[in-house]
């Protein structure tokens, strides 16, 4: 989040003034994204397709190789 102007920065006393912390993060960073952790996996498994018709079995198949705790602990990695 960018935060410029006057507008943010009466948003950024507030936020403050009110006891709340506003980390400000680059505006890309993967590490703080969980869905690149998802991606890579499945991309990873993906390329392990002898062929077209298997790739296409696999991508059917792929979202169930992934658990809701994996996914959770993806979500809880990025805090």
């Amino acid at each position: 989040m960018i935060l410029t102007g006057q507008k943010n920065e009466e948003a950024v006393c507030l936020i403050g003034g009110a006891g709340a912390r506003l980390p400000f993060l680059q505006p890309y960073s993967p590490d703080l994204k969980p869905l690149e952790m998802e991606f890579a996996k499945a991309k990873e498994l993906l390329r392990r397709a002898p062929n077209r018709r298997r790739l296409w079995d696999l991508m059917g198949r792929t979202l169930n190789m992934f658990t809701p705790e994996e996914c959770a602990n993806y979500v809880s990695h990025c805090g």
